[in-house]
């Protein structure tokens, strides 16, 4: 016989488990993505669930520490890209991060990146992550065919990077489909995304570059730079990359009136030596002022002029 509609479940029954995939994800484009994700502890079946999601919700008032009441910008973004990343991992029950995804994923993740960036228009402040950068680098030429109208706009640029080989020619690549840029933040990251993503690969503390004999191409394939007047970088740590990202700049960036350079802990003698080193680099730009930070708390010393 029939089982009757009011017949009422018992307590144990797990009702939710038995809806369809369809149903469920239904449910889950009414919930903000951080508790999708945290319905992937409930059993097996929930772990790869919320990857067929097609509408995404973010909160950024769920990130708000409770300690201060602020809202932790960076751990929003973090989370934001990490979502984008993986939801088109097929091994999603390994809780992959980006560097350990197989090829063809790392492909279909930089396509969602770019056309991510595709439907923004008209955008004059723009902020991307260390793993979105690196997303896109696996075909940086992307950026050149699909966005090359699309920035025009685009005034202050924010960029969280590795500051890797790979990242760099992205960030090459968005350079040139930015014309009007007139401000770039820089911020070299070494964090662990351990809060998202368990024993994340990270990359090592050499530098790749340093053995690349086509480093110096970027430098060939960046367009000048006719309105980039300002240039920050925190986290500087006197590294191969970072000098040779640096000289690039000076050479292309034809207007370039101001760039502060933060270093990470390091000595005062090295900061010098790096800073010493970037003033026999070729300028376009016919005047420079260099400040740099030892971000150790205070002002550590400056260069006027260059």
């Amino acid at each position: 016989m029939e089982e009757p509609r009011n017949t009422p479940f018992t307590n144990t029954e797990d009702r939710i488990s038995k809806l369809p995939d369809d149903i469920i994800l239904l449910i889950f484009s009414f919930l903000d993505m951080k508790h999708v994700v945290q319905t992937s502890v409930l059993a097996r079946r929930w772990r790869s669930i919320w990857i067929s999601l097609l509408i995404l919700n973010f909160n950024l008032d769920l990130f708000k520490s409770t300690f201060t009441g602020c809202t932790d910008h960076d751990a929003f973004t973090a989370f934001v890209n990490w979502i984008l990343m993986v939801r088109h991992s097929n091994s999603d029950e390994e809780d992959n991060s980006f560097p350990e995804l197989s090829d063809p994923d790392k492909e279909l993740c930089a396509a969602s990146m770019i056309r991510l960036l595709e439907s923004l228009h008209c955008v004059r402040d723009l902020a991307l992550s260390c793993w979105f950068l690196e997303a896109v680098s696996e075909d940086p030429q992307l950026l050149l065919d699909e966005l090359s109208d699309h920035f025009r706009n685009l005034q202050n640029l924010k960029l969280q990077t590795f500051l890797s080989e790979e990242s760099i020619c992205a960030i090459t690549h968005l350079l040139n489909v930015s014309t009007n840029i007139e401000s770039l933040k820089v911020i070299i990251v070494e964090f662990s995304m351990k809060d998202f993503i368990p024993n994340p690969l990270m990359y090592s503390s050499l530098d790749e570059i340093m053995f690349d004999p086509k480093a110096d191409d970027w430098e060939q394939v960046l367009l000048p730079l006719y309105h980039l007047k300002f240039v920050m970088i925190v986290g500087v740590q006197c590294r191969i990359n970072e000098l040779k990202f640096l000289k690039m700049l000076f050479k292309k960036a034809v207007a370039l009136e101001k760039v502060f350079l933060y270093y990470d802990s390091v000595s005062t003698i090295v900061a010098e030596a790096f800073s010493r080193k970037l003033m026999t680099f070729p300028i376009a730009s016919s005047s420079i002022s260099l400040k740099w930070w030892i971000v150790q708390g205070q002002l550590s010393g400056h260069c006027p002029q260059l």
